[in-house]
């Protein structure tokens, strides 16, 4: 069965060379948070004049017709992230992008076709697409186990070639180049070829042949076939091939010896070069660009030379001059924590390599704010760890200590007053995993693989030791949580360094280890701590989630278990793998796992949304990190493949109203979405009335924001008019504090 959609395909436009601005977006709506930093493949469709750039896992183009930036995503009807391949037809008039996944999304002007047979095949262990070719009526895909022909017209599998390796051995297929009369094949073990046009099977094995260069490695990485002259590269080698002699030409590049070979149009590009330097050849071997930085691929086009770029986005080389066309967007799709502070929604990327070593490579981090992504970076900070915004704003800085970024000073082992302790070989600094304020505005640190393990320091760095444990899994938390409302420290543990968390007592001084011998949990392999509006500490382990009716509850004298909530008869997410949770605005619980994005109500007994990659933009259902903005309640989310976001009905609220807002305001003809009102006091009973006072809805805040899908009670859509806002103030009573319009 033919497993395949069609979409229209819609995008939206930005400036060439800025950051693309962007706004809020509407109640119950997605938008991406790709890095356009790295992109490694490039294809140009001719007819619409447009320059297509792939990352990993984001699609944009250049339009050379207005100057602008694109983004594309499954938001606008892409299948997928995870892009391994892309092309485009001889014509110009139509680019294939290839997926890890095995989906292929054919674009041709506004049009879309996505082609999933290979999603779906039982037969494929690895789905990924290596290369996609047009030849005449026909589309070759390059695949782990063979080749796959499609018709052209109408995308259907015409036929496919597996097996076809010397004794019917499978072997995958790297790069595919077809001339007028033969298709070659590169794999592991040299090219693989068979003539076209004959009657001749294909599928049977003994219709192919393979050839080896004796003057170069068999392993074939790229074929390309122009003008009667076959290009193949080794990743040590270049060599060409015409009437049977084969030549290297590696000796005549002085780019490096690195080589990828690109089809331009009529034009061959070679790229030589290493992971800091590249040079670009056309296919006389004469040089036309150097550029200090990865390149991967390139196209030309009448206005110029099109390259992908390992760190500035799509270069345009333009009469000498190279500039760097990037859509605005984190500097990285490898965040691992986000943390909202001040106003600002802050991105951490990896920090530590596999054996806790700081990685001083990258100095960067994230921000988000006002619906803008931009880079900052520490003077002088490597691996930055962690953030907290207290009346000054901190840094963990892994390997080096903490860093007050209000005073641009650095605290470490070294510094007067301050108890931090280096790691243990003496090769770094503090490895400072997490740093914390909690709400006496007091800075709690994660001083990881030291003992002791958790700091408590002045905005001078002055500070005392808190001892956890004597036992060795205490010298290696990872983060901090405090409670506002006792005052208890709650410090969560490597779940591969014994797990548990350990809880600390600020009046007391005591301190309690939580595990799940002690305490109940489902596991102790905790990877994830929340604290709600109740004072309840959320625990999301490697085996479902629990939680403590109090973040005192370890002190209590008859100290009961910790509690797994029931959902649909039985125990909440039970033997699920739980990465990350988050509590939002209306106390609901978000929750992380390898099977997408939960949320579930304030006491976890019903299900409200479950997100994964099939229902939503994500794109991954490998959820790391969840943070929520508590003011415009749109919850991030980071999957291993970069980041989404969702924006909730739910926002933080106070007990009284403040600045209350409609969005839309007014609702314009067509708008089928939720209509959101924000500024609201906590979960209060709202009521919308027509201007003669007719009662025409009424329902409950989430926290400070409540959603309405513009129904009356009887199910239907409200007409053109002013509507009034009605909402119980502390006394009860109903109060006006607002009004919107409704255009139809």
């Amino acid at each position: 069965m033919k497993v395949s959609h069609w979409f229209t395909f819609l995008v939206a436009l930005s400036v060439v060379y800025q950051a693309a601005a962007q706004s809020d977006i509407p109640i119950g709506t997605w938008r991406t948070h790709f890095s356009y930093t790295d992109v490694a493949r490039v294809a140009y469709l001719e007819d619409e004049r447009k320059v297509y750039a792939a990352t990993a896992n984001a699609l944009f183009y250049f339009d050379e017709e207005d100057n602008s930036i694109n983004k594309l995503s499954k938001i606008d009807g892409l299948s997928d992230a995870g892009i391994t391949s892309m092309t485009t037809n001889a014509a110009g008039t139509q680019v294939a992008i290839g997926y890890e996944s095995g989906i292929i999304d054919f674009l041709d002007g506004n049009a879309l076709f996505s082609f999933r047979d290979l999603a779906v095949a039982a037969q494929l262990e690895d789905r990924r697409i290596f290369d996609i070719e047009f030849h005449q009526s026909s589309i070759y895909i390059a695949t782990s186990v063979g080749v796959v022909v499609l018709s052209d017209t109408d995308k259907e599998i015409r036929e496919s070639y597996v097996e076809i390796g010397p004794n019917a051995a499978t072997q995958p297929i790297a790069d595919i180049a077809l001339s007028a009369d033969s298709i070659y094949l590169a794999t592991p073990i040299g090219l693989l070829v068979a003539p076209l046009g004959q009657a001749l099977n294909l599928q049977d094995f003994n219709n192919w042949s393979l050839k080896t260069p004796a003057i170069a490695s068999a392993n074939i990485l790229q074929v390309k076939w122009l003008d009667n002259e076959l290009w193949v590269t080794t990743g040590s080698a270049l060599l060409s091939c015409r009437n049977g002699v084969w030549r290297d030409l590696t000796p005549l590049l002085t780019g490096g010896p690195y080589t990828t070979i690109r089809l331009s149009n009529t034009q061959r590009l070679v790229l030589a070069g290493d992971q800091s330097n590249t040079a670009v050849f056309n296919d006389g071997l004469v040089l036309q660009h150097t550029s200090a930085a990865s390149i991967a691929d390139a196209v030309t086009t009448s206005s110029g030379l099109y390259l992908s770029s390992k760190g500035s986005g799509l270069l345009r080389v333009h009469q000498g001059d190279a500039a760097s066309i990037l859509p605005q967007g984190p500097h990285t799709d490898r965040l691992i924590r986000l943390t909202y502070g001040a106003g600002r929604m802050y991105g951490i990327s990896v920090y530590s390599d596999f054996l806790k070593r700081p990685l001083i490579e990258d100095r960067r981090y994230a921000i988000f704010e006002d619906n803008q992504w931009t880079t900052g970076q520490l003077a002088g900070i490597s691996a930055p760890s962690s953030v907290s915004t207290g009346s000054q704003t901190f840094w963990g800085a892994y390997g080096q200590g903490v860093y007050n970024a209000t005073q641009e000073l650095l605290i470490d082992d070294q510094s007067a007053g301050s108890t931090l302790l280096p790691s243990p070989d003496g090769a770094f600094g503090p490895l400072i995993t997490d740093v914390h304020h909690d709400s006496e505005g007091r800075l709690w640190v994660a001083n990881y693989d030291a003992d002791p393990s958790l700091h408590q320091l002045d905005d001078n760095g002055n500070g005392l030791s808190i001892s956890l444990s004597a036992g060795t899994s205490a010298r290696f938390p990872e983060q901090i949580l405090s409670s506002g409302r006792t005052g208890a420290v709650w410090v969560r543990i490597a779940p591969d360094r014994g797990g548990g968390a350990y809880v600390y007592s600020s009046a007391s001084q005591d301190v309690r280890y939580v595990t799940a011998t002690t305490s109940g949990l489902p596991s102790t392999l905790i990877h994830d701590l929340a604290i709600d509006k109740n004072d309840e500490v959320w625990v999301a382990t490697s085996r479902g989630v629990a939680f403590f009716q109090s973040s005192q509850s370890p002190f209590i004298p008859d100290f009961s278990d910790a509690i797994v909530p029931v959902f649909d008869g039985a125990l909440l997410l039970k033997d699920v793998f739980c990465s990350a949770i988050a509590v939002d605005g209306g106390n609901r619980k978000w929750i992380g796992t390898p099977l997408g994005l939960w949320l579930f109500s304030e006491n976890g007994d019903e299900l409200i949304h479950h997100f994964t990659t099939t229902n939503s933009p994500l794109p991954s259902n490998q959820i790391e990190d969840i943070a929520i903005h508590p003011v415009s309640g749109e919850v991030f989310v980071v999957t291993d493949k970069g980041a989404a976001s969702y924006r909730s009905d739910a926002t933080d609220a106070g007990s009284t109203f403040s600045n209350v807002r409609v969005f839309p305001n007014p609702v314009t003809p067509g708008y089928q979405g939720t209509i959101g009102i924000s500024g609201l006091a906590s979960d209060v009973n709202v009521k919308i009335t027509d201007i003669s006072g007719r009662l025409v809805s009424e329902f409950f805040a989430n926290g400070g924001t409540a959603s309405w899908d513009g129904l009356d009670l009887y199910g239907q859509r409200v007409a053109t008019g002013v509507y009034l806002i009605f909402s119980s103030d502390p006394l009860g009573e109903d109060t006006l504090v607002g009004k919107f319009a409704v255009v139809r």
